[in-house]
């Protein structure tokens, strides 16, 4: 059987906004290499959408790989527009603080 891994928010986010080389991609390359099934829940992904703004370059190529590469599983509960304070941190950990 398959290991599962579940795939946070700020994993989301590398996926579309990450530099190139992100630890992502190495998550990407064993799920298709049938190592692990990556798991979303729809939150991590709505939260990830939510968190690209206006300078932002996506990667739209790497997401579409990326949503190739997972299962999207419904979230265990209702869910809201995340903070601009949890935006800022999924930032920070995908950017860094300079986010340059």
């Amino acid at each position: 059987m398959t290991p599962k891994a579940y795939l946070h928010i700020d994993m989301v986010l590398a996926a579309l906004i990450g530099r190139q080389g992100a630890a992502i991609e190495k998550f990407m390359a064993e799920a298709e290499a049938g190592k692990q099934e990556l798991m979303v829940f729809e939150l991590a992904l709505f939260c990830a959408v939510c968190s690209v703004q206006n300078n932002d370059h996506p990667d739209m190529a790497r997401f579409a790989r990326f949503l190739r590469c997972v299962t999207i599983v419904p979230s265990p509960k209702p869910f809201d527009w995340p903070g601009a304070d949890e935006v800022a941190h999924w930032r920070d950990v995908v950017l860094g603080s300079d986010e340059g």
